[in-house]
């Protein structure tokens, strides 16, 4: 599962520039429940 971490990590900050702060808080979330991202 630490493979997908990092995987949903990247896209993250990919989306992170287009929802701005709002991500930032979002952060722990996402990366906790992977289904969010995909």
């Amino acid at each position: 599962m630490e493979s997908n971490n990092q995987i949903s990590k990247t896209a993250f900050i990919g989306n992170n520039v287009k929802l701005g702060n709002r991500i930032k808080i979002w952060n722990l979330s996402y990366i906790g429940n992977n289904t969010i991202i995909g």
